[in-house]
């Protein structure tokens, strides 16, 4: 798909999530693609599906919006100065939730401090994600 066929989809997608005729489907696809592509564009279309989400109800889609950012840092960890802010906004969002989507945040968040040559602090993040198992 050409770059601009697929900001033409993104747009699409994030009309129809705008007029609530779509939903997390929508995001789990455009991270499908995310993953294939490797695109910074492909993971920054996801992102911005789950936030739209997010402003509509929080509360049902902020779990949507941490796997998105988690996921999203998780394709671009070869690009780790792209990774890390979506690690990081996982986790800072996975706090208010707890559990599992935390424990998987501060995963991710400890693989990308790791790409990103700084081994003290993805060990902290594996050692507090480890705490919480």
């Amino acid at each position: 798909m050409e770059p601009n066929e697929y900001e033409e989809q993104i747009r699409l997608h994030l009309a129809a999530i705008a007029r609530r005729a779509a939903g997390p489907e929508v995001v789990d696809a455009l991270l499908a693609h995310a993953r294939v592509a490797r695109s910074p564009a492909s993971v920054d279309g996801a992102v911005r599906a789950a936030r739209l989400l997010c402003e509509h109800d929080a509360e049902e889609h902020e779990g949507t919006l941490v796997r998105a950012l988690r996921s999203g840092a998780d394709t671009l960890i070869r690009r780790p100065a792209m990774a890390l802010p979506l690690a990081e906004e996982a986790v800072t969002l996975a706090r208010g939730l707890g559990g599992p989507s935390l424990i998987v945040s501060l995963a991710t968040l400890s693989r990308v401090l790791r790409a990103a040559g700084r081994p003290a602090e993805a060990d902290a993040a594996a050692a507090e994600a480890e705490s919480l198992s």
